[in-house]
C-alpha cells in the first residue's frame, strides 16, 4: 500500500474522515493543540499533495452530525452547531463553495440528489428510521421506520438504492423508484 499524503495538522485527535472516490480530496474532522477552538476544524485536503483547501474552525459543541461524501465523492456534507441551531452545509469538491442544507443528513445520495436524515424520538434519542428526501428538501418524500444502528445508509453510485443494519444484524437494501412504485398504488406516491 502506498501513501496518498500526510496530513500532520491534528495532534489531539481525529474524529472522522472521508475521502472522495477518486482519491483527490480528503475530509478531516480533528483537533490541534495549537490551531483550533474547543471545537476543532473540518479541512478538506487536495491529495496526493495533502494541502489544506478549506476550513472551518468549530467552537465549543459545534458538531452535531456525521461528516458525510456521496459515493461519486463529488461532495461533502458536515453539520455545526447544537439542535435546535444545526447548520448544514454542502460542500462540492470541485468548487469548495459551502451550500446551505436545510437538514442534518445522515447519508448522501449522488451529488446530493438523495439525502437521508436519522428518525430519533425526541425524549430518548433512540433511532427509529430514515427521511428520505429529495435534494435540499426539509420535508422527507417518505419515512422509513427501522431498528437501526447509529450509522447512516450508503447509496450506490447511480442513487437508484441505499442501505443500512439494523440493530438485530439485518441488512436493508432499499430500492427508491419501488417504494414510489408501492406507495403510488395506494396513492401515498411522491
Amino acid at each position: 500500500m502506498s501513501e496518498l499524503g500526510s496530513i500532520a495538522d491534528f495532534d489531539r485527535a481525529v474524529w472522522e474522515t472521508r475521502i472522495a472516490r477518486s482519491g483527490t480530496a480528503i475530509a478531516v474532522h480533528g483537533a490541534s493543540s495549537e490551531k483550533e477552538g474547543a471545537g476543532g476544524t473540518i479541512r478538506v485536503y487536495s491529495l496526493p499533495d495533502a494541502k489544506a483547501r478549506w476550513t472551518r474552525p468549530l467552537g465549543q459543541d459545534q458538531r452535531d452530525g456525521p461528516l458525510c461524501v456521496d459515493p461519486q465523492g463529488k461532495m461533502f456534507a458536515f453539520a455545526f452547531g447544537r439542535s435546535p441551531n444545526t447548520r448544514t452545509n454542502l460542500l462540492p469538491i470541485d468548487t469548495l463553495q459551502p451550500k446551505d442544507l436545510p437538514i442534518v443528513p445522515d447519508s448522501l445520495g449522488p451529488a446530493g440528489h438523495w439525502i437521508t436524515s436519522a428518525i430519533q424520538d425526541p425524549d430518548t434519542g433512540t433511532l427509529l428510521g430514515f427521511g428520505l428526501h429529495r435534494g435540499g428538501e426539509t420535508t422527507p418524500v417518505v419515512t422509513i421506520p427501522s431498528a437501526r444502528t447509529g450509522h447512516g445508509a450508503t447509496f450506490n453510485t447511480a442513487g437508484t438504492h441505499f442501505a443500512w443494519g439494523t440493530v438485530d444484524g439485518t441488512v436493508i437494501v432499499c430500492d427508491i423508484a419501488a417504494v414510489q412504485t408501492k406507495l403510488a398504488e395506494i396513492r401515498m406516491g411522491w
